[in-house]
């Protein structure tokens, strides 16, 4: 990859994933007043769900509400839409963002990319890289933390495609990848986005380990997490909501040279 890429994640400030943007105003209202409170500045909606032939649950897909979209903008929150891709779809997947950025007004969208794309080639990748061309959108991958457990991955097709990363630095704990985990997926990703990487920490839990994640947690690990382009986000909104103290230990956190 070249020098840093111009999109709405770069220097984007502190985010949050949904699952759904839930429609109407009124409830994207006290969405954006709980981001306001914490120092959100980005949400990043799901659009749309796919799966691969055969799965059991079919492709889920849902149009961005632009009344809600205008709620959250109101209140200077960018809204980056969303969409889970498996090989096959990118179509699909890329005709659905191009829609919902529209509506957001901005052409940034975020495509995670997981197990399905374990083994696929560089040249499975390609037509996303010629959909999101064909749609002038910028695109930017999220997807595992750990590279080194995913090595039959194409990261550096998908580098080539989508030139901002957001490592998924919140599959692991202090049981797991160890205390310096979230600077270690960082730094893996570097080799493929250098610094136009914005991480994705974690709001929830991890209930079979009987570990309460609270905001001393939540402020913890954002502080060893590496912030290269000025933003970092978090999985995700239902996790902040099951317990209030997680939105304020989000309002805690600071980003150097930024708040």
């Amino acid at each position: 990859m070249g020098g840093r890429v111009t999109c709405a994640l770069d220097q984007a400030g502190k985010g949050l994933f949904l699952r759904w943007l839930t429609d109407g105003q009124e409830a994207a209202e006290l969405l954006a007043r709980k981001c306001a409170a914490a120092g959100i500045e980005w949400v990043a909606p799901l659009v749309l769900w796919q799966e691969l032939p055969g799965a059991l649950r079919k492709t889920r897909g849902r149009t961005l509400d632009p009344a809600a979209v205008a709620a959250l903008r109101a209140r200077d929150i960018t809204v980056i839409p969303w969409a889970y891709i498996v090989p096959g779809g990118a179509q699909e997947a890329v005709v659905a963002l191009a829609k919902a950025a529209t509506i957001c007004g901005h052409r940034t969208v975020i495509l995670d990319a997981e197990a399905e794309w374990s083994g696929a080639s560089a040249d499975d990748v390609t037509p996303v890289g010629t959909w999101l061309s064909h749609m002038a959108l910028t695109g930017a991958l999220t997807s595992y933390g750990a590279p080194w457990w995913h090595t039959t991955f194409p990261w550096a097709r998908w580098a080539d495609v989508c030139p901002w990363g957001l490592p998924q630095v919140y599959d692991g704990d202090r049981t797991s990848h160890g205390p310096g985990y979230p600077a270690r997926g960082v730094a893996a990703w570097a080799e493929w986005w250098r610094d136009s990487i914005t991480p994705v920490s974690r709001a929830y839990s991890v209930a079979s380990r009987g570990v309460r994640w609270g905001a001393d947690e939540l402020v913890e690990l954002a502080e060893q997490t590496p912030m290269p382009a000025g933003s970092i986000g978090w999985w995700d909104v239902l996790a902040l909501d099951a317990l209030p103290e997680r939105w304020r230990g989000v309002g805690r956190i600071e980003i150097r040279g930024r708040s």
